[in-house]
């Protein structure tokens, strides 16, 4: 059986944050010689069609991460990998038990953190998983200094024990994705000013407040709003929109493949989450050098947008302040050269340098008894 010195590890392939993430990072790590692995306790969903062939897609066939244990313990005991990276809490947790269960010195393992953990009262009783388990890992990445802080204060992991990466979001594909247009028939091709969302629709993006604050424009503007994504909120964000004698200018055009092509007409690009580890669509619009206007919301979009440089911060729940925002971002232009060139620092080669280096550090610690360098295809 061929050696894995590298083994991702994920719930499932929904088109979710941290599922994007790694396999982006599994396929740059493959592209770079090394060996590399994705293993799915459920391999089915859209994200299944990022991962290219050169990276090894291994599932579990189980349809709850607890009951892929065994198979998983069976698989690494198998394999053997040098590193295993891991992405979602309760992915985590399980990687960390898996840890427990076979021998320290078998692999490295790395946790990836991609939410405020203590700020998420869903979690319940399996914040004392969280708490427990995470000490386990060799490292815990979060994908913002935010993430980490709260990661680090929450489990009380030592400092050395966690780092912040950013997400591998601007990859290969960006400017082909950038170059494909949306049907023509869409709001968003109207020639009016447009301002445009992308998430799901979902109480912690708080797009009420949104809604509301673009209820406050002038109409003399003549903007419409357009969301792109779906979720449990759209009925009643429907009603608000109704409510509020917008709903002719207010567009739920639900799940698009390639927002991109969507986001390029936009004139603003608006963030309205209580939350948000570090928003990859963001750095999505920064790359289309789109004017933003976000909530300073814990605890991504201060630092994708540089304090405020890159864009206005508005109090999280503000409807006068976002609305006030928006029309002023409307109305005065922005460097969005320099917006592109933000995004660029999310770029995948640049995310993979930091991991690589990260990965390489770990197995030439003292005491691991695995080789002193990842092993590449090439050199294996």
């Amino acid at each position: 059986m061929t050696h894995q010195p590298i083994a991702f590890l994920l719930p499932d392939l929904d088109d979710g944050g941290a599922q994007v993430v790694l396999a982006n990072l599994a396929n740059d790590l493959a592209a770079r010689g090394h060996q590399v692995s994705l293993v799915v306790v459920d391999g089915r969903g859209p994200a299944g069609r990022r991962v290219l062939p050169a990276v090894q897609l291994i599932d579990l066939g189980k349809r709850r991460s607890l009951h892929a244990i065994p198979a998983l313990t069976r698989h690494l005991l198998r394999v053997r990998p040098q590193i295993v990276v891991s992405g979602t809490w309760h992915m985590n947790v399980i990687a960390a038990a898996v840890r427990a269960i076979i021998p320290v010195a078998a692999f490295r393992l790395v946790l990836t953190e991609h939410t405020i953990v203590s700020a998420r009262p869903d979690l319940g009783w399996a914040r004392l998983l969280v708490r427990v388990f995470y000490r386990l890992a060799d490292r815990v990445v979060g994908v913002s200094e935010g993430v980490r802080e709260d990661i680090a204060a929450f489990a009380k992991l030592p400092a050395d024990k966690t780092t912040a990466i950013f997400n591998p979001i601007v990859t290969a594909d960006f400017p082909q994705l950038l170059d494909e247009e949306p049907p023509q028939d869409l709001p968003i091709l109207k020639g009016h000013p447009i301002i445009v969302t992308c998430g799901r629709l979902h109480p912690v993006k708080d797009q009420e407040t949104l809604i509301r604050a673009f209820a406050r424009l002038s109409p003399a503007l003549g903007a419409d709003l357009v969301f792109l994504g779906d979720g449990p909120l759209k009925p009643e964000l429907e009603r608000v929109a109704q409510a509020l004698n917008v709903s002719d200018r207010v567009h739920f055009l639900g799940y698009v493949k390639n927002p991109l092509a969507y986001m390029k007409h936009a004139d603003v690009f608006a963030l309205s989450s209580r939350v948000e580890g570090l928003s990859n669509v963001l750095v999505e619009a920064l790359y289309c050098g789109l004017p933003i206007v976000s909530t300073d919301c814990p605890s991504g979009p201060r630092e994708v947008l540089k304090g405020g440089e890159l864009g206005q911060l508005v109090p999280v729940g503000d409807v006068a302040a976002f609305s006030d925002a928006l029309a002023t971002t409307l109305a005065e232009p922005v460097d969005r050269v320099a917006l592109k060139r933000r995004a660029e620092d999310f770029s995948a080669g640049r995310i993979t340098d930091q991991y690589e280096a990260l990965l390489n550090d770990l197995v030439g610690e003292p005491g691991f008894t695995g080789q002193a360098h990842l092993r590449t295809a090439t050199n294996s």
